[in-house]
């Protein structure tokens, strides 16, 4: 059974909601854009610590 007071929040969170949402993307607005991502780059650092890495292993490191 819902009581009083479970009634209450939840017509708040109904009503509050879109306020919240809309604060949020006022604040998103005002974010620095995303930088691209250079893949590149991300598979040559993959690249360099996968040797590396078998390099270590080979001579008995870790």
């Amino acid at each position: 059974m819902i009581t009083g007071i479970y009634f209450l929040l939840f017509a708040a969170t109904i009503f509050a909601a879109p306020l919240t949402i809309a604060r949020a993307r006022q604040h998103d607005r005002r974010l620095q854009p995303a930088e691209d991502i250079d893949l590149d780059a991300l598979s040559e650092e993959a690249d360099t610590r996968f040797e590396d890495d078998a390099d270590s292993y080979r001579k008995g490191e870790r």
